[in-house]
């Protein structure tokens, strides 16, 4: 507003000017008549002695007097004219050229002069509002009230400063702000006023107020724990509720500002001091626009908590702020660890799975290779768990897993590794051994602690293991080799009679050769019909009479040649190709008997042997009625001979089974 009120100071000027004109002239005038009256006097009387003389010469001198003076007075007063119009003008030309509006009143609210920038902020015209009064625009004041305020701001000492409300002429309401003081003119003190339309910055003003109300309704409300951090200073300043429930600290607004690493441990995870690492997060949030992190919190009330931090920086009115936006990640940070475990532990037992042991085998070779160590794999089955989990249960299968697995650690030293492989097996990884021999204690140890009995709900239970051992790096240095040789040994342990172990020779590894290659072979040695049955005669003692015939089945291999039957036939049994092998021995038996009966060999009994998985897994009573049929063979020729392992389990089922064959004719044996 400093051009409106360089007008009101020139306004001001021009009356002090006024004033000043006129002691200029009277004393002019005075100083004038003075020298005059003294000079010309004293004149007079030196030239003339004549008092006639003397008396026309006064007259001459008064006339010369009126004409002097009045030419004096002309001059000094155009003089004064021109410096007032000047001064008038300029007064004028700066109310009317200022950027705000400006107006005058009088004492009782008139409007004596304005400015078309006020007009403007009305909405009037110039001539017309030089006919108001103060009182048509100012919602402000009522008419006496109005008076009274223009005589208290009509102080011609001071500026006053005040912000009012003007309605214009389309009803309008605006903000303006009024710089209001006292000048005098003509004996008389009129208001000055400069205004200012302030509407707009009013409405930024309530806007960015509404806009901060939001923002700290939010900021308090929110489920999330919002602080704010000066960036400059890297201090908390404020904090919502759930902030300060989540450090579970007792008045902790009035600890505020504090510093992040004095609410964090003094190391981060990452093995850095909270104090630099905290500026290292607020820096690259200022320069990125956001930065999102994790961090670890410390509070009286709570262990070290994981939070996700999300920095924003913003600003609020002219203030730089960075929103601090916490989020609890405990039960995600646990949930991960269980996943992360998951992926290397067994679920039931909770031992390494296979994948962390075959990571501890690899960090116990590295070992071994420095120090000239072993390492062994135990690989361990439990006896007759089968039997066990059938009978009475999963449930009570998994209680006997975990309790075997609590009894295995109690086994092995710390550095052990024991790892669950799956259903009832066992892998056991023995570090820095000195020597093959150091492993026999362990066994000892590990045999004896099976045999123990366990008790689960009320059922005392016993059981044993199998186990095979490989060593490196005398049997290999591959975990996957070294896990495939362990296992050969087992087996090897279980054939033996089980509850006992065994080393790994590479015996077995031929062995397990040749059975891969049996087992590959059957298939297409029943496909191929290289099966050949070899008959051998069942003579009467009495008589020494010819009364039948044993069928025993010989594999006639392109490679091998002739491989009896002990070599395959549990091959067989063990892959399922037993059953299609043993319905084709009897199928072909029956067909040889009836080709005994066509060439003079009468009343022949045929006998075949039936496997015990042939008599679980396949309809042997569908399979004797079709070879009988397609044969034409009489049923009383045909002889089964059962092995006593089949009449051992399931043996009401059996009993049903032999019951039905009986009843068809057939004769039954027990081998």
């Amino acid at each position: 507003m400093n051009s409106s009120f360089d007008a009101a100071d020139s306004t001001l000027a021009t009356d002090r000017f006024i004033k000043r004109s006129v002691a200029r002239i009277v004393f002019a005038y005075v100083a004038f008549s003075a020298v005059w009256i003294a000079l010309s006097d004293q004149a007079l009387i030196a030239i003339f002695s004549d008092p006639k003389h003397i008396a026309l010469a006064s007259t001459i001198k008064g006339y010369l007097f009126i004409a002097l003076t009045a030419t004096l007075l002309a001059a000094l007063l155009h003089r004064q004219l021109r410096a007032l119009s000047n001064e008038t003008s300029k007064s004028r030309a700066l109310m009317l050229l200022a950027s705000d509006g400006v107006h005058i009143l009088d004492a009782k609210g008139r409007v004596l002069q304005a400015n078309e920038v006020f007009c403007r902020q009305l909405g009037y015209a110039r001539e017309d509002v030089l006919q108001m009064n103060v009182a048509q625009w100012d919602a402000q004041w009522t008419a006496d009230e109005l008076q009274e305020t223009i005589k208290q701001l009509s102080d011609t000492s001071k500026i006053s400063l005040f912000e009012t409300r003007h309605r214009r002429r389309d009803g309008q309401m605006i903000d303006v702000e009024i710089s209001a003081t006292g000048i005098e003119i003509d004996a008389q003190i009129l208001l000055y006023c400069s205004s200012r339309d302030i509407t707009a910055r009013k409405q930024k003003d309530d806007a960015l107020r509404e806009s901060e109300n939001r923002f700290r309704l939010m900021f308090e409300r929110t489920a999330d724990a919002l602080l704010l951090l000066d960036p400059a200073v890297a201090l908390f300043t404020e904090c919502n509720q759930a902030a300060a429930d989540m450090l579970r600290l007792e008045n902790v607004k009035s600890r505020l500002p504090i510093h992040p690493a004095d609410l964090s441990p003094a190391l981060q995870p990452d093995g850095r001091s909270s104090s630099e690492k905290a500026q290292e997060m607020i820096a690259t949030a200022m320069r990125n626009g956001s930065h999102r992190f994790e961090w670890v919190h410390r509070s009286p009330q709570r262990d070290d908590f994981p939070v996700e931090v999300l920095l924003t920086p913003i600003k609020i009115g002219e203030r730089q702020v960075i929103i601090t936006t916490w989020r609890d990640i405990t039960e995600r940070k646990l949930a991960d660890d269980k996943i992360q475990f998951l992926a290397y532990h067994d679920v039931l037992t909770e031992l390494p799975n296979r994948l962390l042991a075959q990571d501890r085998f690899h960090q116990a070779v590295a070992y071994a290779d420095r120090s000239q160590a072993k390492v062994a794999l135990l690989y361990l089955d439990l006896d007759n768990f089968k039997t066990i989990n059938d009978s009475l249960g999963h449930l009570i299968g998994d209680e006997l897993l975990k309790e075997v697995a609590k009894r295995l650690q109690e086994c092995v030293r710390d550095t052990d590794t024991i790892s669950r492989q799956g259903g009832d097996e066992f892998l056991i990884l023995l570090s820095a051994l000195p020597d093959s021999e150091a492993i026999a204690p362990i066994l000892v140890k590990l045999m004896s602690r099976m045999l123990d009995p366990i008790v689960i709900d009320s059922h005392e239970l016993t059981t044993s293991a199998s186990i095979g051992i490989t060593l490196y790096p005398d049997d290999g240095g591959d975990f996957d080799l070294l896990l495939k040789k362990t296992d050969m040994a087992m087996y090897r342990a279980k054939e033996g009679g089980r509850n006992g172990y065994r080393f790994f020779d590479e015996q077995m590894n031929v062995d397990a050769v040749e059975q891969l290659r049996m087992r590959n072979g059957l298939r297409k040695a029943l496909a191929q019909d290289e099966f050949i049955l070899h008959y051998q005669p069942q003579l009467d003692l009495a008589s020494g009479a010819l009364i039948g015939a044993e069928a025993l089945i010989r594999w006639q291999h392109p490679e091998l040649g002739t491989i009896p039957p002990g070599r395959f036939i549990a091959i067989a049994e063990d892959c399922g190709l037993i059953v299609p092998i043993g319905e084709w021995v009897l199928r072909e038996a029956c067909h040889e008997a009836v080709r005994w009966q066509r060439a003079g060999l009468k009343d022949l009994v045929v006998a075949v042997n039936l496997s015990a998985v042939q008599f679980k897994r396949g309809d042997i009573e569908q399979s004797v009625i079709i070879a009988l049929e397609a044969s034409g063979l009489d049923p009383a020729l045909l002889e089964l001979e059962l092995t006593e392992s089949i009449l051992i389990h399931d043996t009401e089922k059996i009993l049903g089974t032999v019951k039905r064959l009986k009843q068809m004719g057939v004769k039954l044996s027990i081998d």
